[in-house]
């Protein structure tokens, strides 16, 4: 019998290390709201609330911040190539009915992880087209009855690390 006090003790003990070990990677006021691991490291995007009430997203690889911005929530859209991601499209929502969403691009194909600025008309429907190293990106108008205030059509290019719009 106490053989098998001894074990649930330890294995009671593993379990609090355990959940220890990975809340501990999380601070307090953050919340991951999505994760992939990448060939660079593991891509996180965390929501962080201060104490003052005020909302970032931070873009994270390997623990490390790569970019905050001021938006309520954020997701994976896409991720290009499919095989071995290097490109990854990023939404951001303000969770607001002004705008649906907006995008950033993050690249991990050369060196240091590089964010472009944010982009797109709000819509949050992009068509992309993945060719050549390359990410296009059609934003169709918005239409009259929308909830959401959706901008003009919208092509953004992002090719050779540079975000352009065509006008």
């Amino acid at each position: 019998m106490k053989r098998f006090k001894a074990i649930g003790f330890f294995t009671i003990l593993i379990s609090l290390f355990l959940t220890v070990k990975v809340f501990s990677q999380i601070k307090e006021g953050e919340t991951v709201l999505a994760a992939k691991q990448t060939s660079p490291g593991k891509l996180e995007l965390v929501k962080f609330v201060s104490d003052d009430k005020a909302t970032a997203v931070y873009i994270k690889l390997n623990n490390k911040i790569i970019k905050e911005l001021n938006y309520e929530s954020a997701y994976i859209e896409q991720s290009y190539p499919q095989g071995s991601p290097k490109f990854f499209l990023i939404g951001l929502s303000t969770e607001s009915l002004v705008c649906a969403v907006k995008f950033v691009i993050l690249d991990l194909s050369k060196g240091l992880p590089k964010v472009t600025d944010e982009f797109g008309n709000c819509g949050d429907a992009p068509k992309i087209t993945y060719r050549n190293q390359s990410l296009t990106l059609n934003f169709p108008p918005g239409e009259s009855g929308s909830k959401y205030t959706i901008g003009k059509k919208q092509i953004w290019i992002y090719s050779s690390g540079k975000l352009k719009s065509l006008k």
